[in-house]
C-alpha cells in the first residue's frame, strides 16, 4: 500500500500536520492533524509499504510492545482508508 496523494508533513506545537502539496492540494481540502505515529507511517507510506514494516518502523522508533503497534498501525491504516488515501 502506499499513500494516494503527495503531503508533506509538518510539525507544529507538537502535533504533525499532513499538508497535500501540488495537484494533491487541489484534489483534497484542507490538511489531516495527527501524532508521531502517524506522521511516522505516513512518511512510510510516501513508497510502497506492507502492515509489518509499518509495525517495524513503529517498534524501532517508539518504545511500545509489539500489540500495541500492530493496534495503532491498523487503526490509522483504516483512517486512511476510509478517507480513500491509500492506494492498494
Amino acid at each position: 500500500m502506499k499513500l494516494k496523494y503527495e503531503f508533506t508533513v509538518r510539525e507544529i506545537m507538537g502535533e504533525y500536520a499532513l499538508v497535500p502539496m501540488g495537484e494533491s492540494a487541489l484534489r483534497l481540502n484542507g490538511m489531516i492533524i495527527t501524532n508521531a505515529v502517524g506522521a511516522l507511517l505516513c512518511e512510510k507510506l510516501r513508497e510502497e509499504a506492507e502492515t509489518d514494516e509499518l509495525v517495524q518502523a513503529v517498534l524501532d522508533e517508539f518504545e511500545i510492545d509489539e500489540e500495541t503497534a500492530k493496534h495503532d498501525v491498523g487503526e490509522f491504516i483504516s483512517y486512511l482508508r476510509s478517507a480513500q488515501l491509500l492506494t492498494e
